[in-house]
């Protein structure tokens, strides 16, 4: 072993001990075995025996235990610790009596021990009587190894005199050169037991030991944990650059549509409209960056369900059919009668497949037409469900078969080209093969250049249509949050270069003395960020209002506390809920919150998860736990982690509602409208309803 690599092996094997902290015990252990074997080596025997102690204790009796003994009484015999390396040598022995096939392994480490008890005892002689035995012994190894192959040379031989004759001048060469060799081997172990019986009188005797480089065999094992270790890290990085990014991602997304809706003229709400659509844009790009991280940890999580197919697909279809339209290519959908009403799939994710590949389809045909056709093949005897099958056709540019196996890749797409002409990152298909083969199913496609693309989609869906029926229960309406993608295809029908409002003839100074003299028309004090006392009566919303302005209208006088710790977001809520007249109280955390809750009244809480002093999950729980009034006050989460995991976390501490960041107003207003409407309902009615009830997840 080089001197140059003592210091890499040490460093490999700390990092490996400090991440196996996070593993089960078993790992822990192993990997301690290895750190205090590469700290004996090196002489550092004091923490090789804390890192063995602490190890042996989680240990199980078994092989790992006997090696950790082994280095442990090496490591008491290297302080001088001679009675505790005696004591440790003995526990080594009498654990190794029930074990009969481990005998002889351990007799190297143990002569180990003896030198170094040797020389802590100041025995020069023993010293050097042990590196005889231990020199002894490997040559008797290699004599014995020697011994079988002349052995098998010798019965071949035996069979054929004549060969025999002709090989024994090699078989004579061959002993020669065993003999040389075990010769070499003993002259360089005579001047090995010199070299240490010197450095043991001196007390240096216990670095040499560190020499021996059979010990990097298991340096490959520690190089893959330590890959794994960093792809841990890598998905670590991208889970908390996501969160960090939608932060200000909710305020530049919340404020652009609220100005979108609201601007003073067209010209202004028309350039905050494209600033909300490059925010949407930016934001499907985060959470598919994130979504194929998930699924390259296997951290993605299937949620089935029973689901009505049929309405996802006739709401994707009224969703794209405007896009297709704008192309002029007929987008035409059938799904056989042989679909049952419900299947056992994820909703959630099943539209995100479909979405997909829908999009592709529309975005990279000219002419033509798209045509999306569904199929499903009952289950067979043998199978616990059937196949749903979707294939998504169209008359585009299609593709060479070369690029078509490269097309599934992540960040993959067929031509250089096709980024600078049609944009998209060139993940949607890598996700959508993921969620299908997470779905027992597959993505596949069949493309010919100039011959149209044809992309199937098959997903493996039991049939729950006749457990309905059996049980009444009504289930597979389930409400999915409009995607990302959705929200921007909306956004885009409205603000897209052909809706570009004209300039307006009034001279722009003209135009500022407008703006002005509108302003302080309706100019009014601005709004206390607490304000005790009463709420003003609700106004109730006019007869010809449309459902968003309903909800608006129903938010008039609602108390709401608001608990979240960046200055960006209160702001964005506190513009959020001052038209429609809310009585907004801030905190900066949920400590805070709670000291608001225990002194005056609320009628919701608007709850961010991820908060110093306490947390978002903590409050809640503390809030349901409690015996004030307002032990019962409806909560919405709001956080930028939309994992599931997170979700459950939230419903599980008492959150009434979970929404995602960016807060969209709408979807944050609706939801309070809801959680209000169900409040009155609940004091009107106590005994029919509590604080959990049909809990709303967006």
């Amino acid at each position: 072993r080089k001197w140059g690599e003592h210091p890499t092996a040490l460093k490999t094997a700390e990092v490996s001990y400090r991440l196996s902290q996070q593993d089960t015990l078993d790992e822990q252990v192993k990997a301690g075995y290895r750190y205090a074997q590469t700290l004996n080596e090196l002489g550092q025997y004091s923490q090789a025996g804390v890192v063995a102690m602490r190890s042996i204790s989680l240990s199980e009796p078994n092989i790992w235990r006997l090696n950790l003994r082994s280095e442990l009484a090496l490591a008491l015999a290297g302080q001088g610790k001679v009675s505790m390396s005696r004591n440790a040598l003995n526990e080594l022995a009498a654990e190794l009596k029930p074990s009969p096939k481990y005998k002889g392994r351990f007799d190297g480490r143990i002569r180990e021990t003896e030198a170094l008890i040797a020389i802590a005892q100041n025995r020069p002689q023993a010293v050097f009587d042990l590196m005889q035995q231990h020199s002894r012994a490997s040559n008797r190894r290699i004599l014995s190894n020697a011994s079988k192959e002349t052995q098998k040379l010798m019965g071949t031989l035996a069979n054929d005199k004549e060969v025999q004759r002709a090989r024994e001048a090699e078989l004579t060469s061959r002993n020669a050169l065993q003999t040389q060799r075990i010769l070499a081997q003993d002259r360089e172990g005579r001047f090995m037991r010199f070299i240490i019986f010197l450095l043991g009188a001196l007390g240096l005797g216990s670095g040499l030991w560190a020499m021996r480089q059979s010990r990097f065999a298991k340096s490959e094992i520690v190089l893959k944990e330590r890959a794994h270790a960093g792809e841990k890290a890598k998905r670590d990085f991208l889970a908390v650059m996501s969160h960090e990014l939608r932060t200000p991602l909710n305020g530049i997304i919340g404020l652009a549509e609220i100005l979108s809706r609201e601007g003073p003229t067209a010209d202004v709400r028309f350039k905050n409209g494209v600033i909300y659509k490059s925010g949407l844009n930016l934001l499907e790009l985060l959470t598919n960056v994130l979504d194929m991280s998930k699924m390259d940890g296997g951290k993605t999580q299937i949620d089935r369900m029973p689901t009505a197919l049929r309405e996802i697909t006739d709401n994707l279809a009224t969703l794209w059919q405007p896009e297709a339209a704008g192309k002029g290519l007929p987008l035409t959908l059938y799904v056989s009668d042989d679909v049952p009403t419900l299947l056992d799939i994820d909703p959630m994710r099943t539209r995100q497949c479909l979405e997909n590949l829908i999009s592709n389809a529309i975005k990279f045909t000219s002419e033509g037409r798209v045509h999306v056709h569904i199929t499903y093949t009952p289950a067979g005897r043998n199978d616990d469900a059937g196949l749903l099958t979707v294939i998504v056709a169209d008359t585009g540019e299609g593709m060479t078969e070369e690029k078509a196996a490269d097309i599934f890749e992540p960040f993959t797409q067929a031509d250089v080209s096709i980024r600078r002409k049609f944009g998209g990152s060139g993940l949607g298909l890598a996700i959508t093969r993921s969620i299908a083969r997470l779905m027992d199913g597959d993505a596949t496609v069949v493309s010919a250049p100039g011959r149209g693309s044809e992309f199937t989609l098959t997903l493996r869906a039991a049939d729950l249509t006749q457990t309905q029926i059996a049980t009444g229960d009504d289930v597979g309406r389930i409400a999915l949050r409009p995607t990302i993608k959705e929200k921007y295809m909306l956004a885009d029908s409205k603000f897209n270069a052909g809706n570009q409002p004209k300039p307006d003839p009034i001279a722009p100074a003209a135009q500022d003395m407008a703006a002005s003299a509108a302003a302080a028309s309706v100019a009014a004090p601005p709004a206390a960020q607490v304000l005790p006392g009463p709420p003003p009566m609700p106004q109730r919303p006019p007869a010809s209002a449309k459902p968003k302005d309903a909800a608006r209208a129903a938010l008039n006088g609602l108390r709401v506390l608001v608990a979240e710790d960046l200055a960006t977001n209160r702001d964005v809520l506190k513009i959020f809920l001052s038209p429609p007249g809310c009585i907004v109280t801030m905190a900066e955390n949920g400590a805070q919150a709670l000291d608001c809750l225990s002194q005056q009244e609320f009628d919701i809480v608007l709850m961010d998860v991820h908060m110093p002093v306490m947390d978002g999950v903590e409050a809640m729980t503390a809030i349901r736990a409690g015996s004030a009034v307002n032990a019962g006050v409806p909560i919405i989460a709001l956080t930028a982690d939309a994992s599931p995991q997170s979700n459950a976390r939230c419903m599980a501490a008492g959150a009434d509602v979970f929404l995602t960041k960016p807060v969209v107003a709408d979807e944050l207003f609706s939801a309070m409208a809801i959680l209000r409407s169900r409040a009155l309902r609940r004091a009107a009615s106590p005994d029919v309803l509590n604080y959990q009830d049909g809990a709303a997840v967006a």
